[in-house]
């Protein structure tokens, strides 16, 4: 009966169907991506051992930091304006993903040349690891390709092409076992980072051919003049888009360059690594969801109103606590058969698994309050509460790195504790919008 009700009042309201509709497609491919990514790294695991794992998640890592500066905050400034901008302004539109995409590649290829020109000097003094100079080279391409790749995707985010989405997963997924493990199989270490690249180079031609597609399908050409008419919104979201994240990959990498100096650092780095992953599957759900939710609540020209945003609010927050709970509890209890699979040095280290996990949890239940505050076109005020963010991580990682992974693990659920009371705090402000509800009673 329950789940009648709830499928009929799905089918009634266009606003919950739009949601439940991208929602599936976009959870079908990403989580088929992320298992075959999963897959892959347990071999990859176990054919470099923990140190190995932990040198290439440094360099995921490092490519990750600069790969903030390279995006320039652009995947998510063309999401948002194109679902506002593509039904009653298609012109605009292509404007702007003309102007997100010449700013992706200059600012791509210019952090590319950077991690080049830095690699040594990152190698030798920050990660206390001169043999990845090289290898840190060899991975700049990665950053033009990423940023491409965001806006791509963010293009199709914002055309609600959730299901086009879902196939690009699938197939960046799919070739990326057999590229990644044939890359480590026969060159070690330089094999996965140079299989990297091509699963990188496959994404960004799959993805620039179906989001042609999809734009001939909306009436919306492509533009590279008049970005003189929209630049301020560079200045009004895209920069703050780019500091909020600032906050995020920068932090992460910071805690792992400090893990990384420790005793044994690598092997450690290697142990987190392998429970992040976990942690980021478990976040799959949440992901999509915002993902969904943004391009939805951005909509204003296409019916939704702000009581239309806050009952979605809700309806995510409800599905994230229910989702995230079951997951932490399954993934708890098998964490040691998990921790296990990657070998040895791995082994008995399930403990950094259960802390990912309510890491995990705690960023479901946020994710919503932070796709509003996107949607809102709020960026400076989330810029500064992921400020407070990386203060936190950067804090309690300090304080607790003697411990190893599960310090470094320690200072994520603290920063995300720290970002919890943020959170609350703008729930309740964007609930009192409507009557007056109160957090207790959702």
């Amino acid at each position: 009966m329950f789940i009648q009700s709830w499928l009929d009042r799905m089918i009634a309201s266009p606003l919950l169907s739009r949601l439940a509709v991208g929602t599936f497609w976009s959870l079908a491919g990403l989580v088929a991506s992320r298992l075959c990514g999963l897959l892959a790294s347990v071999l990859i695991a176990r054919v470099l051992g923990g140190r190995g794992f932990g040198e290439l998640s440094i360099i995921q890592g490092t490519v990750g930091m600069f790969s903030v500066f390279a995006g320039f905050g652009l995947g998510m400034t063309v999401t948002k304006h194109i679902a506002e901008f593509r039904h009653g302004d298609p012109e605009r539109a292509g404007r702007l993903i003309g102007l997100c995409s010449s700013v992706s590649v200059l600012t791509g290829a210019l952090m590319s040349m950077l991690l080049v020109f830095l690699s040594d000097h990152i190698a030798s003094r920050v990660l206390s690891a001169p043999h990845l100079s090289g290898l840190l080279s060899i991975s700049a391409p990665l950053l033009l390709l990423g940023a491409w790749s965001g806006v791509q995707v963010g293009a199709l985010s914002g055309l609600e092409a959730f299901k086009r989405i879902a196939k690009i997963n699938l197939a960046t997924g799919l070739l990326n076992f057999p590229l990644m493990v044939g890359g480590v199989l026969l060159g070690g270490l330089t094999g996965a980072v140079v299989g990297l690249l091509f699963v990188g180079l496959a994404g960004c031609l799959i993805g620039s051919w179906v989001l042609r597609s999809e734009l001939r399908a909306a009436g919306i050409n492509v533009r590279y003049s008049g970005f003189h008419k929209d630049a301020w919104i560079l200045w009004k979201f895209t920069l703050p888009s780019l500091l909020s994240g600032l906050m995020v990959s920068p932090v992460a990498w910071a805690c792992s360059a400090m893990l990384a100096n420790q005793p044994d650092g690598y092997s450690e780095l290697g142990v987190f690594n392998a429970a992040n992953q976990w942690r980021l599957l478990s976040l799959s759900v949440p992901a999509i969801l915002m993902q969904v939710t943004l391009p939805i609540m951005a909509g204003g020209g296409a019916g939704i109103s702000g009581k239309d945003r806050r009952n979605q609010l809700l309806h995510t927050l409800k599905i994230n606590f229910a989702i995230g709970s079951l997951l932490m509890v399954v993934f708890s209890l098998f964490s040691p058969f998990i921790m296990g699979w990657y070998g040895d040095g791995f082994r008995g280290r399930w403990g950094v698994f259960i802390v990912a996990q309510a890491v995990t949890f705690m960023q479901a239940l946020q994710s919503p309050v932070v796709a509003y505050w996107t949607a809102q076109g709020e960026m400076w005020e989330n810029f500064m509460a992921n400020a407070l963010w990386g203060g936190a991580v950067i804090f309690f990682s300090w304080i607790c790195i003697g411990k190893g992974a599960l310090g470094l693990m320690y200072g994520l659920f603290g920063g995300f504790a720290i970002f919890g009371v943020l959170i609350l705090i703008k729930l309740q402000s964007v609930l009192r919008k409507d009557n007056a509800v109160s957090i207790m009673r959702i």
